[in-house]
């Protein structure tokens, strides 16, 4: 059979599934549309493996503050058939208004997907502008930059072989609160399936240098307990009044 989803709120799922929210966090609260066209050529529910079935996405959007993340690749199908789910490219975008952002993709196949996923995944991040985090995350004034990276997940979801990585090089922040913005930041971030290391990460702060390493361990639980050291040399605060 056929089933066609259209425009299904995304903001309305998220509100009914979230606590009410703070009054200030009401301006940056989720907003979105999916459709789509799903086909169902066979299902047994006491046959998962032998399931066949397609979805082609149409408009899919969500937007949160000024920003809009939104399927590039309408019309792709993403498939399931022999026991394995088929992803071809897809295309998704990062917008602001004035048109700052970058992209992502992501393709890949997850055999025995009912039974022992196996997964053959990956994605990139296109360059992406930091001057987009402005009005997406609270208290981010100025942000200037570009980040790029790289993922993929291959193996056993048992014991998945995660090789990931992120790069910022020359972003500046300025974030309300600081006696000082944050410049010249360079940051290198590696990622596998036990952990998310902070490779290398400089900065020029209040006059002065930070450097910081660090890592956060991943468990079947989720996130451990993170581990950063900073060092700084020169930096200059000066006491707030009272």
């Amino acid at each position: 059979g056929d089933v066609s989803i259209h425009r299904v709120d995304i903001g309305a799922l998220a509100r009914a599934m979230a606590k009410a929210p703070a009054l200030d966090e009401r301006e940056t609260e989720l907003a979105g549309e999916v459709s789509g066209e799903l086909h169902i050529q066979h299902l047994d529910l006491q046959d998962l493996p032998g399931a066949r079935l397609t979805f082609k996405p149409g408009a899919m959007f969500i937007t949160r503050g000024t920003s809009r993340v939104a399927l590039q690749t309408k019309g792709a199908t993403i498939a399931v058939a022999a026991d394995a789910l088929l992803i071809p490219k897809i295309v998704i975008a990062l917008e602001t208004p004035g048109g700052l952002g970058g992209s992502a993709t992501l393709s890949g196949t997850v055999e025995s997907i009912f039974r022992d996923p196996e997964f053959q995944i990956t994605g990139d991040l296109a360059p992406l502008d930091l001057a987009m985090l402005v009005g997406v995350v609270p208290k981010v004034d100025r942000a200037s930059g570009v980040m790029n990276g790289s993922l993929s997940v291959r193996g056993k979801a048992s014991a998945p072989d995660v090789a990931g990585a992120l790069h910022l090089k020359g972003g500046d922040l300025a974030i309300r609160g600081l006696p000082s913005a944050i410049t010249d930041i360079d940051l290198d971030v590696t990622a596998s399936a036990n952990e998310i290391r902070i490779a290398r990460g400089t900065a020029m702060f209040a006059g002065g240098q930070v450097r910081a390493t660090g890592s956060i361990p991943l468990t079947k639980e989720g996130f451990g307990r993170a581990t950063v050291e900073l060092a700084a040399t020169d930096v200059h605060v000066s006491p707030a009044d009272g």
